[in-house]
């Protein structure tokens, strides 16, 4: 729902201020400082802005950590304890950090693959190739081969709702998702050019 109300918020604002939509994350160190300078107390409000949206994305780089340090350590078959796990991956994110930044800005701006440079390349990949098709595996995981009873997500209480729900859950998840993914997908590879 935070999502859906600040794409409410922005993607008006954006055409309101005449600023670009195709610019992506970067509409929020944009946008929003034009919405706030037009608030009362717009630099209370920004500086409350900002500082939320840091903690949205400390807490967020946790949880994506632990994946992370999940990993290592299931890797080393017990070998490396969690605090060393931590350690490693943050020096391996630290320095890999480091050559995005110098690839936006620094001595390797100029190297470019496929017309991006590194950091625009991966958001690329991530966007329009890794996140479409992890999804539709995903859908096409659960729709058709998790058992029919792991389905079921709807609570002991509300059993009247099972009769029509899990089938058109399970429709949905067989058919529709994945439908829609590959839409998305295709038009991400460019094949619809819809803008």
């Amino acid at each position: 729902m935070v999502a859906v109300l600040a794409g409410l918020i922005i993607f008006p604002a954006v055409f309101a201020f005449g600023f670009n939509p195709a610019e992506g994350p970067q509409l929020v160190f944009v946008v929003l400082p034009a919405v706030l300078q037009h608030m009362t107390f717009a630099w209370i409000s920004g500086v409350v802005f900002f500082i939320l949206l840091f903690v949205a994305a400390l807490t967020s780089t946790i949880s994506l950590m632990e994946v992370v340090v999940a990993g290592i350590m299931e890797l080393s078959h017990g070998k490396i304890n969690r605090h060393k796990s931590v350690l490693i991956a943050t020096a391996v994110i630290i320095a890999i950090v480091v050559v995005y930044v110098l690839s936006m800005t620094g001595v390797w701006s100029n190297l470019q693959l496929f017309g991006h440079n590194l950091f625009e390349l991966s958001d690329t990949l991530v966007t329009n190739f890794m996140m479409p098709l992890g999804a539709l595996a995903m859908s096409l995981f659960v729709g058709w081969f998790m058992p029919l009873q792991d389905k079921d997500l709807i609570p002991h209480i509300q059993k009247g709702y099972k009769k029509w729900f899990r089938p058109l859950f399970v429709f949905s998840l067989r058919w529709i998702v994945p439908i829609a993914i590959l839409l998305i997908f295709l038009n991400g590879l460019g094949v619809f050019n819809i803008k």
